[in-house]
């Protein structure tokens, strides 16, 4: 890279992360008036999500999504009895990756996978066992969506 062009790059790395500290310094989706960071179950149910759109700061880089982007599709838990919680797995945004899922450990308790580095955490997906859909709320038979991100 020439001279220039590393000036141009560092001096908008700099740039950048003065505005991360403006907005609080810290990685996450920024507050605005939408559904940012929002993820929703797909309109033709389905194992996979819908990751919409953002803007915020990850390793005080700034990085946005101006669309929705499907991800998926989580493969069910097999373990315990139909309808039993056995997994929860992450929806996570990485950088220089996009929206992706971090799959959880299966157990009789599950919990909540930790983010990956440079990545943010959006929502997590309740999984059962024998279930056939991802769903916004719970109905006691499907897998389903709470939200976890964390606004700066």
């Amino acid at each position: 890279m020439p001279a220039t062009m590393q000036g141009v790059f560092f001096l908008s790395r700099e740039i950048e992360y003065r505005l991360s500290l403006a907005n609080g310094g810290g990685d996450g989706p920024l507050r605005r008036d939408g559904d940012e960071a929002d993820v929703t179950a797909e309109d033709t149910p389905s194992l996979s999500v819908v990751a919409g759109t953002f803007r915020g700061y990850i390793g005080k880089r700034f990085v946005g999504i101006g669309q929705e982007i499907v991800v998926g599709p989580v493969v069910p838990p097999v373990g315990g009895s139909p309808g039993d919680l056995r997994r929860i797995d992450l929806v996570q945004y990485t950088y220089g990756i996009g929206a992706n899922i971090k799959t959880g450990v299966e157990s009789g308790t599950p919990s909540v996978p930790s983010a990956d580095s440079d990545s943010i955490e959006f929502s997590d997906l309740y999984l059962r066992n024998g279930m056939s859909v991802i769903k916004d709320a719970d109905d006691s038979t499907n897998g389903y969506i709470v939200k976890s991100a964390t606004f700066i």
